[in-house]
C-alpha cells in the first residue's frame, strides 16, 4: 500500500503476486459475459485512477483472500470530500483508489487488468470490481439513468436503450448506499483523529478499521438478509411525496431504519468519541401516485 502526496506520482507496492492468483482464481463465465460489450474492452482500466469505498476493500479482502497492500494506493486528495480521511487532527485529507500496475499515472492499466494473448482483455475481479467500476458508463439523471457525457466505449458498444435496462439502477442505487455508509465509516474516523491533536496513525491502521468496520456491518447484512437488502436498496435515496419531514420513526423508508442500524454499528467504534449528527444525504422524492 502505498501513500503518495499526489496522484500522478508514480507508488510502489509490494508483490503483486496474490493479485495476479487471485485474476486466475475465478474466471468469468463466458456465457454470461458474451453479450458484454465490457469483457474485452478494458478502455476504463486503462483511463482511470478508480476510487474505492469500504464496501469494495472489504470484498475483494474477504471474498479474494487479497492483502489490501497489493491492490489499494493512498493518495493526497487535491480537494476534500466527505470520503477523505484524516491521519492527523490539522493534516490533509486521503483517498483510497485502486493501484495501477506500473505508475502510478491515469493511463496505465489498473493492476486486475489482465492481458489476454489475442490482444483483448479482462477485468481479473470482474464478479467483485469495484462500485465505481460496475455502473460505468451510466450516471443517475432526473428522469433515471443516463449514458456518462465523456464515456470511453466503443461507437455502437450499447444500444441507445441501455440505460432503461433494471440492473443500471439498481446498481446505481447500490453505488449510493456503498458511498453514503462509507462517508460515516470515515467521518467517525475523522472525529477520533480530531480528539487528540497529536495522533497521526499510519495509512494501514485506516484501512484497518475500515475492514473491521464492515466485518461488522456485514453481520448485520445477513441477519437482514439478501432479499430484503436488494429491496433497501431498490428505495436507496427516496422518500414518498407524503413522507413526514422529521420524526415520526415508524413510517419512515426501510432504508432509512436500516442506515440508522450500520449507524449504530459504526457509532461502537471509538466509544470515547461522541455520536455526531448524519451527514446530508442525496435523496429524491418519489412523486408515484399513492393508493
Amino acid at each position: 500500500m502505498a501513500v503518495t502526496p499526489s496522484a500522478e506520482q508514480s507508488a510502489s507496492t509490494d508483490s503483486n503476486e496474490s493479485v495476479s492468483e487471485a485474476a486466475n482464481m475465478e474466471d468469468v463465465p463466458t456465457q454470461s459475459r458474451s453479450a458484454d460489450p465490457c469483457a474485452s474492452c478494458g478502455l476504463c482500466c486503462r483511463s482511470y485512477l478508480v476510487p474505492v469505498f469500504g464496501h469494495d476493500v472489504y470484498h475483494l479482502v474477504k471474498r479474494r483472500g487479497l492483502d489490501p497492500r497489493s491492490f489499494l494506493f493512498i493518495c493526497e486528495q487535491e480537494a476534500a470530500d466527505p470520503v477523505g480521511f484524516l491521519l492527523e487532527a490539522e493534516g490533509p485529507t486521503y483517498g483510497l483508489a485502486l493501484d495501477k500496475k506500473n505508475a502510478l499515472e491515469v493511463n496505465q492499466p489498473c493492476v486486475f487488468l489482465v492481458e489476454n494473448a489475442d490482444g483483448t482483455s479482462r477485468c481479473g475481479v470482474y464478479e467483485d470490481r469495484p462500485i465505481a467500476c460496475m455502473t460505468y458508463p451510466m450516471a443517475r439523471a432526473t428522469d433515471g439513468v443516463s449514458f456518462l457525457p465523456n464515456a470511453l466505449c466503443p461507437p455502437g458498444a450499447w444500444t441507445p436503450a441501455e440505460p432503461g435496462n433494471e440492473h443500471w439502477a439498481l446498481s446505481l442505487r447500490r453505488l449510493a448506499r456503498y458511498r453514503d455508509t462509507y462517508v460515516e465509516v470515515v467521518r467517525r474516523w475523522n472525529a477520533w483523529i480530531a480528539s487528540t491533536p497529536r495522533r497521526s496513525p499510519p495509512a494501514e491502521h485506516f484501512v484497518a478499521y475500515v475492514l473491521q468496520t464492515f466485518d461488522r456491518l456485514a453481520t448485520l447484512d445477513a441477519e437482514i438478509g439478501g432479499r430484503e437488502l436488494e429491496a433497501i436498496e431498490r428505495l436507496w435515496g427516496t422518500v414518498g411525496r407524503d413522507a413526514p419531514r422529521e420524526g415520526a420513526l415508524e413510517q419512515e423508508p426501510s432504508w432509512m431504519t436500516y442506515f440508522r442500524r450500520a449507524r449504530a454499528t459504526i457509532d461502537e467504534f471509538f466509544p470515547g468519541v461522541p455520536a455526531l449528527p448524519f451527514a446530508r444525504l442525496s435523496v429524491v422524492i418519489d412523486q408515484t401516485p399513492g393508493p
